[in-house]
């Protein structure tokens, strides 16, 4: 699996990459990433890099695996490499926001995310979650 930045949208592949990368966050933290595995264009990616003297957590802004590579274990392979860059980098864990852009439910998205680690955090809004890394 690699994972690649986008310095423009027009560098992804895939039309559905394409669009989630241009209509993405406009944030300066955010980075916008297209994930290839076996050659194939598989997920887009964008991750909040904080300054670590600010905030200690790797923001995972956005995660869409291609509908044609769901379920089959490419987003459980994109955390646990999302994961790993948040080590390498200093951070102390990886947050998110547990809200579909599509037609799922959250619920369905939240229960994922727990099943591969993430756990609700308390002081945060109801879809916040948080997974400790090793640095």
């Amino acid at each position: 699996m690699k994972i690649i930045e986008l310095r423009h949208w027009s560098e992804a592949v895939t039309p559905e990459v394409q669009e989630r990368a241009r209509n993405g966050s406009a944030c300066q933290l955010t980075k916008k990433y297209t994930v290839l595995e076996n050659g194939n264009e598989v997920a887009y990616l964008a991750l909040d890099w904080w300054s670590l003297d600010q905030r200690t957590d790797l923001g995972l802004y956005e995660l869409c695996v291609l509908h044609k590579f769901r379920h089959c274990g490419v987003g459980a392979r994109i955390l646990i490499e999302t994961e790993k860059l948040a080590g390498a980098a200093g951070y102390r864990r990886v947050t998110l926001t547990a809200r579909s852009s599509e037609d799922y439910p959250n619920e369905l998205l939240s229960g994922w995310y727990q099943r591969h680690g993430f756990k609700h955090l308390t002081h945060e809004g109801p879809d916040e979650m948080g997974k400790d890394v090793e640095i």
